[in-house]
């Protein structure tokens, strides 16, 4: 088979781009719907907001489970983004009704959804692997955009039509998601889900191979929390957040880091498409390994900066500005690669694919407690905190990159010894 590039990558990448834009539509606004439309107080629409998306991290699993077992990861696509439909639906059309009844088929839609289309899309790399590291690029790609558009989608539709019809539009867009599925080529619907043979395929042993990086990933996420929540308090108090006169508004350096992975994802994979043309491509795990470098000097900088912090005098901006873009660069390499890798350690699992979004709900947790130690510490010594985890995240990836290399080793000679 030609190495060319799947048509069903594209058809995935506009499934989950009406995904995200619904689902990051719904968790953006929905502290103020909570609080507006069902008039709930601003802590229990907070708690009730951070259990939903919480509850859409671990259900996975249970999908996870099914499509291996029973219905396979296009059905369970398909039927999450259903579910998903109705869920936004009932909290559009039933007023009254607890927002659980909605919230809940939403997080049990994502729980089919999630790694339906992740254990589709790493099955599509099986017969040409030396594109997979490229594809998942392109999916993240579409992550970031909708994520990026369904904010601004929702708050345009709240503010001429009210709250019914941002969940009407969400539940239009999961409509079109489902629909999207249809263009799957005819020879890729029925991609492999094939009943296990011998010892072709173990569930178990794909978790197991894939759970020492699925911790990096856990002590990554943890720092890069920090640009959601640290690194926003350090703005607002330390940083001269002024460009040509203007200010800088904290809230809006939230969203620097999509965007710049919106903008620096053409460049990087034109880069990766260049070296691999030229047979260099580095393999994913120097990817993700160049990623966690570059997160760990971007907390390096800051710490630098820190020691400069007085009561009378702020960071200038251009040295924030150079931390959010190495932590963008970071994510871009870890997070997509991180997937990549995933998806060629567990082709076959749906399950072991979910882990990946409990590793993310982990890692998030984990930021929450990290982030706790700002108020402790000193600015140097938070940041230097930060640097250390990204530094134990790279050892931990160039061991098991040693180890996997002394593992193939053994392979090939135990194989010449056979022959």
């Amino acid at each position: 088979m030609s190495a060319v590039r799947p048509r069903s990558l594209f058809v995935l990448c506009l499934v989950e781009f009406w995904e995200r834009t619904a689902g990051v539509l719904c968790a953006a606004l929905l502290v103020l719907f909570l609080t507006e439309a069902r008039g709930l107080t601003p802590s229990a629409a907070t708690a009730l907001s951070g259990s939903f998306l919480a509850l859409t991290y671990f259900t996975p699993l249970i999908g996870g489970f099914f499509a291996d077992r029973a219905i396979g990861p296009r059905v369970a696509t398909q039927l999450g983004a259903l579910i998903c439909v109705g869920g936004y639906a009932a909290l559009a059309l039933f007023p009254a009704a607890s927002p659980w009844w909605g919230l809940g088929l939403i997080a049990l839609g994502q729980g089919c959804f999630r790694p339906g289309i992740t254990s589709s899309l790493a099955r599509l790399y099986v017969p040409n692997p030396e594109l997979r590291d490229h594809g998942y690029s392109l999916f993240y790609l579409s992550v970031n955009v909708g994520g990026a558009l369904g904010p601004l989608l929702g708050s345009a539709v709240k503010r001429l039509y009210g709250w019914s019809s941002v969940f009407v539009l969400a539940s239009s867009l999961m409509m079109l998601s489902v629909v999207s599925t249809l263009w799957l080529p005819a020879s890729e619907r029925t991609t492999a889900r094939s009943a296990p043979t011998g010892n072709a395929y173990s569930p178990t042993a794909e978790l197991k191979t894939a759970l020492p990086y699925l911790a990096i990933f856990v002590v990554y996420m943890s720092v890069y929390a920090q640009t959601s929540g640290a690194l926003l308090l350090f703005a607002r108090d330390h940083v001269q957040r002024s460009i040509l006169g203007h200010a800088v508004a904290v809230e809006s350096l939230a969203a620097f880091p999509s965007a710049f992975v919106l903008t620096a994802t053409p460049l990087v994979s034109a880069v990766i498409h260049r070296l691999r043309r030229q047979h260099r491509e580095p393999a994913t795990v120097i990817k993700i390994i160049a990623g966690l470098l570059v997160t760990a000097a971007a907390f390096v900088v800051l710490s630098v900066v820190s020691r400069h912090v007085r009561a009378d005098q702020k960071v200038a901006f251009i040295w924030l500005g150079l931390s959010l873009a190495l932590m963008s660069t970071g994510e871009l390499l870890v997070v997509p690669m991180m997937q990549s890798l995933v998806g060629q350690l567990a082709p076959k699992s749906a399950f072991t694919t979910a882990f990946l979004f409990v590793a993310m709900s982990a890692g998030y947790t984990c930021g929450g407690w990290v982030g706790t130690l700002y108020e402790r510490l000193s600015a140097v010594g938070f940041w230097g905190v930060c640097t250390g985890m990204a530094g134990m995240a790279v050892v931990g990836m160039m061991r098991l990159r040693k180890s996997g290399d002394d593992s193939k080793n053994v392979d090939r000679t135990a194989s010449s010894a056979r022959w």
